[in-house]
């Protein structure tokens, strides 16, 4: 099944330098880099975004920016991703990032301008869909690694049981 989530247009996106959120624990989120290019906390390239074609992949969806970052304000915009319910996102004077009154993280590289904010919002397009990163003692393991504690043991037989 392939969906379309949409995101809307702004006629010029300023690129001039990498946009980066953080989580309130200061660890690296998101990146979106000069040439469109958007990847999670462990450099991954989760998509690209192409603003002549307005649209990227993400999860094997497309995800069109024709519809849903609205630039509301200079530190402002509504994002409505797909079915999920909608952000309102707004940026503190000192780049804090709230979404719905709630604290996301904090973001670096942002033009206060419209353009800049709605660079913002193609990024966030992505927040919904990456891993949050994991604490640095978990750095060193695979990608895939099954973080979850090993089941317990299984009970000792009746007859097994000391007395």
């Amino acid at each position: 099944m392939l969906a379309v989530l949409g995101c809307s247009s702004h006629s010029s996106v300023s690129n001039t330098r990498p946009l980066t959120i953080y989580t309130p624990q200061h660890r690296l989120l998101a990146q979106l880099e000069v040439d469109g290019t958007i990847t999670d906390s462990v450099a991954r390239v989760v998509t690209h975004y192409d603003a002549k074609a307005q649209s990227m992949s993400l999860l094997g969806a497309t995800l069109d920016v024709a519809q849903s970052v609205h630039v509301t304000g200079p530190r402002e915009l509504d994002l409505q991703i797909g079915p999920l319910e909608p952000w309102h996102v707004s940026v503190t004077s000192s780049n804090e990032i709230e979404v719905n009154d709630h604290l996301l993280g904090r973001v670096e590289g942002l033009d206060v301008s419209a353009a800049g904010m709605f660079r913002l919002g193609i990024l966030l397009c992505v927040v919904p869909v990456i891993s949050p990163p994991t604490p640095l003692i978990d750095a060193a393991l695979p990608i895939d690694a099954d973080l979850r504690p090993p089941p317990p043991p299984p009970p000792i037989p009746r007859t097994q049981q000391l007395r």
